[in-house]
């Protein structure tokens, strides 16, 4: 445990949209006041922080200024620290967000337009029945979607088109700032079917048994044919585009590396991947990374 922190605390997961939503509801009856937030909560609103005037600060000072806060102070069982300048805050915010919640159950009613769509996702999610049903039907499109790809002309048109919809799936969009002037972007695809995260975890036998497990019971799940076979065949495809894959020590380099290619060079080399759809859409001054080949080619 530390004290005596004299940094500014930062209210981390505080939302303009929470604080705005508060203020919407403080008319509702009894008034949605920040007292009544954090009514329950066990962290105080302040601390008295008295120094211990039986130990010189000359002789030690961190126990002249923290020895009696140390003793009043319990440590949470689930913490291994305690910083007040930072969790003190944190912690009456995760009441009060609690508390908030908990009470657009109960009655509350936001009334702004901002703030109502926050009690209605927030109920939306806490439906679980609803959720499960929403989460079917989305399996439910994205299979046929993929069953319906006939060959690499339909595949490279999916990609595109997810790419469109800034939903990576096989090929992935990124930007980064540009090596030589940090005042524009450079922009790239990168592909990556990996679930893992670097090849070394599938050659952990360990884990891939594991995975192949659970891939069969998502295959099964959406009740596809020979469940076990598709788990090993995307297990196998993975652990080839692992190996290709830089490791993210050689990735950390790469982005450091000034690998760029011309549109010409980039629309001939990957011809395959019928990218024109996307590069016309990238500014002309736009340059073009080729961060990961192997995996593109």
């Amino acid at each position: 445990m530390r004290c005596c922190n004299q940094r500014m605390s930062k209210l981390r997961g505080l939302t303009w949209l929470f604080l705005h939503s508060i203020t919407a509801m403080a008319d509702t009856k009894p008034p949605l006041t920040w007292e009544l937030l954090l009514k329950d909560c066990s962290v105080p609103l302040s601390r008295n922080f008295q120094v211990d005037e039986s130990i010189p600060p000359c002789q030690d000072f961190y126990k002249h200024v923290c020895s009696k806060v140390e003793a009043a102070f319990q440590l949470p069982a689930d913490r291994s620290e305690w910083i007040f300048a930072f969790y003190d805050s944190r912690e009456r915010l995760l009441c009060a967000k609690k508390k908030y919640f908990r009470l657009l159950t109960e009655g509350y009613e936001p009334h702004t337009p901002r703030a109502k769509p926050l009690k209605d996702f927030y109920l939306a999610c806490m439906n679980e029945k609803a959720s499960a049903a929403e989460e079917r039907q989305m399996v439910s499109e994205k299979t046929k979607e993929i069953q319906a790809l006939a060959d690499g002309a339909a595949v490279a048109d999916y990609a595109q088109k997810h790419i469109d919809a800034a939903d990576g799936a096989i090929l992935s969009f990124f930007t980064d700032a540009d090596l030589d002037n940090p005042a524009q972007f450079d922009a790239g695809i990168v592909a990556d079917l990996r679930t893992l995260p670097e090849k070394s975890y599938y050659e952990n036998k360990l884990v891939t048994d594991d995975y192949q497990v659970l891939a069969a019971d998502f295959f099964k799940a959406l009740q596809l044919d020979n469940p076990d076979k598709r788990a090993r065949d995307l297990i196998d495809l993975e652990k080839k585009i692992s190996q290709l894959y830089p490791i993210p020590a050689d990735f950390r380099k790469r982005w450091t590396e000034r690998r760029y290619l011309d549109r010409k060079e980039w629309t001939k080399k990957y011809s395959h991947l019928r990218l024109e759809r996307f590069l016309s859409r990238v500014p002309n001054n736009t340059r073009l990374r080729d961060l990961v080949p192997e995996t593109l080619d």
